[in-house]
């Protein structure tokens, strides 16, 4: 983490911290919330076995006052609390520990035979048996009704105690986890102290010598001696830059004071020689600039014409001669307006080139009404936008792709020219709000396309819309306004 910056390194410290504070405190909660559900379940199970005895004697209580009333609707209830016996065992055993599965086995087994015992005694009550001896069959239904609840009672005695160990267990279990955490959390806590400690001094420390030396500096004292640089983060650079500003500050103090010592009497002259030198030096430069005629480069490429065709070299004739037209209209300089048969003429020598490049991966079409080519527009319009979707759009496709570009007459007697390709696209809110792409030159002549429009109609609409997305191609629509004598005029 040496080589990080100053801020990712507190980043990353300070999520460690909150991870190492954190992590206790989250295994706590997860260890006590685990023991809650558990005494939760428990706390269920033992009135599952509290309901189930209590059940069991509310089925009795309905058997014997059906043998007495002979009330059918009391027998019904009876078989629901049978039913409800049942399914009440069935899933308390589901949930028990294996330790008390014999408890219901036994239970169960004792429930068939109360069931048996209660139909034998329907049976003798539907045959007409004497009341003497369905009492005690009674009697010995209550007995063995005792039976199950004395085996209900030692289950839930049993269960209890059950309860009781594993809650004590639990309890010891988050007592064990409590001062576990304590500990983790004492020792994070001076560790986080330490850290910050440490982290404070690393910064202030260095930061309140830089400060003591700024203010000495200021004062006058300029022979400090350099601070050292032990850093590699911000602070570091802080302090190696106040190293080398000292040192040139120094430098520079020090020439100015022996130069104003010794000169004090030709600074006129001497201001004049510097101001003689730089107006030389301007002119040197424009020297060296004129070295190199746009015309001359323009003949030559006429003499490389000339060569080619002499040598039959009709593909670098072709690409010469388009280069050619194109140098010859950037050396048209200082025209704001154009005529749009020119501007085409440009735009295919430039796809005759590409074309040249790129051969079958590249085709295009040109749909130009004849009386439109007079037609006067600014001038360099539409270059940026078949260059980028040449360069940006069809380039990066592997099978090629197409261009087209149309114009079309407008009611008010402007022009729509159309630029589309089946290129890769992109997203066009980038190109006016991603600085990047301004600063290294993918839409910086889409964008001064927008304000030449603006510029040369007023800036109250747009001029320029763009229809694109990535994978779907572009499509560029460019709105010229109709050319009035002011505009040609009020160009820049």
């Amino acid at each position: 983490m040496a080589g990080l910056p100053l801020r990712h390194r507190l980043f990353f410290v300070f999520s460690a911290y909150l991870v190492a504070v954190a992590v206790p405190m989250v295994s706590l909660f997860l260890l006590v919330n685990a023991a809650y559900r558990e005494l939760a379940v428990m706390q269920s199970r033992q009135s599952q076995i509290s309901r189930l005895m209590a059940v069991t004697d509310e089925a009795y209580d309905l058997f014997g006052k059906y043998i007495y009333t002979r009330n059918e609707s009391l027998n019904l209830a009876f078989k629901t609390r049978e039913e409800e016996i049942s399914s009440a065992a069935a899933r308390l055993d589901a949930g028990l520990p294996t330790d008390f599965h014999y408890y219901l086995y036994d239970i169960g087994r004792m429930h068939e035979t109360f069931t048996e015992l209660a139909d034998s005694i329907r049976a003798d009550l539907m045959r007409g048996v004497e009341r003497i001896f369905l009492d005690k069959r009674l009697a010995e239904l209550n007995r063995f009704r005792g039976y199950i609840n004395g085996e209900y009672s030692r289950l839930l005695v049993d269960y209890l105690e059950h309860v009781r160990g594993r809650s004590e267990e639990l309890r010891a279990g988050v007592d064990r986890s409590e001062q576990v955490t304590i500990i983790v959390m004492a020792l994070v806590l001076i560790g986080g102290a330490l850290l910050a400690g440490r982290i404070s001094r690393g910064i202030a420390f260095p930061i309140r010598r830089l400060a003591d030396s700024l203010e000495r500096f200021s004062l006058g004292e300029l022979g400090i001696a350099p601070l050292p640089v032990t850093r590699s983060d911000e602070v570091g650079v802080v302090v190696d830059s106040f190293n080398r500003m000292t040192t040139e500050i120094r430098a520079h103090v020090g020439e100015i004071r022996e130069k104003a010592a010794i000169e004090a009497e030709l600074a006129d002259q001497r201001l004049r020689l510097l101001q003689a030198e730089n107006a030389l030096k301007r002119a040197e430069i424009r020297w060296l600039q004129n070295q190199v005629n746009p015309h001359f480069i323009y003949n030559a490429f006429n003499s490389i014409l000339s060569l080619a065709r002499l040598e039959d070299a009709t593909r670098t004739a072709a690409s010469v001669e388009s280069l050619a037209v194109l140098l010859r209209s950037a050396l048209r300089s200082g025209r704001a307006m154009d005529c749009l048969g020119e501007e085409i003429e440009v735009v295919r020598h430039y796809l005759l080139i590409q074309k040249t490049r790129f051969g079958k991966r590249l085709e295009f079409t040109l749909e130009l009404p004849e009386g439109l080519l007079s037609q006067r527009l600014p001038a360099m319009i539409l270059q940026p936008f078949v260059e980028n979707a040449v360069i940006h759009g069809i380039e990066p496709r592997e099978e090629g792709g197409s261009l087209g570009i149309e114009a079309r007459a407008r009611e008010n007697g402007g022009i729509l020219l159309l630029v589309t390709d089946d290129g890769i696209g992109f997203d066009p809110s980038c190109v006016r709000t991603d600085p990047d792409a301004l600063d290294d030159g993918r839409h910086i002549g889409i964008e001064n396309s927008r304000r030449r429009m603006e510029l040369l109609y007023g800036g109250d609409r747009e001029y320029i819309s763009i229809e694109s997305a990535p994978g779907r191609g572009t499509r560029v629509q460019i709105e010229v306004p109709p050319e009035t004598a002011t505009q040609e005029g009020s160009a820049p």
